[in-house]
């Protein structure tokens, strides 16, 4: 069965702690990241962050939902974002 993102809106609460992603209709269910993952990720985060406040853009980290297609959504650790594209979990 190929699931959608409205799918996992309806089997997960917002408050879960797991880990999932949806690629391609599949659900993915990660293990958490390596310290060194998260010192990369920190690293990035901060060079990104002077770069977007820069340009009126935003960073955000980890957990915050990237839609790309009602079968392809994930969490990424760290997620650079222009301001007018921003949107919650709830569409906001």
């Amino acid at each position: 069965m190929r699931l959608t993102y409205a799918d996992l809106l309806e089997r997960f609460p917002e408050e879960t702690t797991q880990r999932i992603e949806l690629i391609d209709g599949e659900l993915l269910m990660p293990p958490a990241p390596s310290v060194r993952h998260q010192d990369v990720v920190l690293e990035i985060g901060v060079r990104l962050r002077l770069a977007a406040e820069r340009r009126g853009g935003l960073v955000v980290a980890n957990p915050m939902d990237v839609l790309l297609t009602s079968t392809t959504w994930s969490s990424p650790t760290c997620c650079p974002s222009c301001r007018s594209t921003r949107r919650g979990r709830s569409g906001r």
